[in-house]
């Protein structure tokens, strides 16, 4: 005989199993329970086997890597250097920097000390291509790069377009009317050989470049029969009154390694040319009233010569130019009627078969410079 089933005993049957097999993966989830663990569940049908939980497996995720993009404000990899070369012909300047993003490039440039630069229309590549005149003696430049993340600027470059002369270096001033002249240098060694005849002179003075006379004072280095010599001296080239145009020596004393001073200065038709020499606390004031001719006033310079050696004004052979240490000019100093009409001009001596005496360029001021002697054989 079957007997009925209750259902209620049926539904209990049923359901308390299953809500135990729930509560049994609870406990699987939990961290203290460990795989394939028998869990007895309180109320579960003692005559059931125990419930096997499924393994569980931990999931690990990993967090996505930003993308690897550089930040980096542009570094200069290559700066413009300072360049000489002769009036009329090309020069480059080369400036060249790195970063992320690449930066832009623009050059500038800065006249005659103002400290105000100025942005080169187009000039936006590596290279810049300057055509040497007398304005670049009086013009720096500079490259300015830029990104995202910063700007930096280039070192100051500066152009020398000089003239070749047969004897004068240095810097000449013009395109107006000068009335005084001033600069300081300190005397130069001079190297002799044996038995040699060589000079050079450092001076400052007014005309000169283009015409007939010169008014000038300054010192010489120079060897006689192979001994050093060194003087000091003034000159009012071109006024036959006056020691017939050449230089007059002056008595005091000059070492090489002295600090000397010198101008030169015109008020109303009487000519100054005054020489202090700091390190031995003298001074050399001379005074020449109304030369002839009459100065044109129409260049001044600061210049490292080549002297002539004359018997007459008319009758000049150029010595043998000295080796000398550097000299270094400073406080260079014009004046004149209109200084915004004036250019500057480099000079480069050439002695062929000896040597050269070359300028570097002008300071950021515009007031100092370097003279070299380059041997021709070196």
């Amino acid at each position: 005989m079957v007997t009925p089933v209750n259902p209620k005993a049926k539904f209990k049957f049923i359901a308390v199993p299953l809500v135990a097999a729930a509560l049994a993966l609870l406990v699987l989830v939990t961290p203290e329970t460990p795989a394939f663990a028998s869990v007895n569940v309180i109320g579960a049908n003692p005559h059931t086997a125990p419930i096997r939980p499924y393994r569980t497996t931990e999931i690990v995720t990993t967090p996505l890597r930003p993308i690897d993009v550089r930040r980096e404000a542009p570094i200069i990899i290559t700066q413009p250097a300072n360049a000489s070369v002769v009036m009329g012909n090309t020069v480059f300047l080369d400036a060249a920097a790195n970063g992320a993003p690449f930066p832009r490039e623009k050059w500038y440039y800065e006249v005659d000390g103002t400290s105000t630069w100025i942005e080169i229309p187009g000039a936006t590549d590596n290279v810049l291509e300057i055509m040497a005149n007398p304005q670049s003696n009086e013009t720096q430049y500079k490259a300015i790069f830029t990104n995202t993340y910063g700007t930096k600027s280039s070192n100051v470059a500066s152009v020398v377009a000089y003239q070749s002369t047969d004897i004068w270096s240095g810097y000449v001033q013009t395109g107006s009317v000068f009335s005084a002249a001033s600069a300081t240098w300190t005397v130069p060694v001079v190297t002799c050989a044996p038995g040699s005849s060589t000079a050079a002179l450092q001076w400052v003075g007014i005309d000169g470049y283009g015409n007939n006379t010169v008014e000038q004072i300054g010192t010489e280095t120079a060897c006689a029969d192979g001994a050093p010599t060194y003087d000091a001296w003034y000159e009012m080239w071109g006024d036959d009154a006056l020691n017939n145009g050449f230089q007059i020596p002056l008595a005091n004393s000059v070492e090489p390694g002295d600090v000397m001073s010198a101008s030169v200065n015109l008020t109303g038709t009487t000519w100054t040319l005054t020489i202090t020499d700091e390190t031995q606390n003298w001074t050399s004031a001379n005074e020449v009233i109304s030369p002839s001719p009459t100065p044109e006033q129409s260049s001044a310079e600061v210049i490292v010569e080549r002297p002539l050696t004359c018997v007459a004004i008319a009758a000049c052979a150029e010595t043998t130019i000295s080796d000398i240490a550097p000299v270094t000019f400073s406080s260079m100093n014009f004046i004149s009627s209109d200084e915004a009409t004036t250019a500057t001009t480099a000079l480069t001596m050439q002695d062929p078969g000896v040597g050269s005496l070359t300028p570097s360029a002008l300071s950021e001021n515009r007031d100092s410079f370097s003279v070299s002697f380059q041997s021709a054989t070196s």
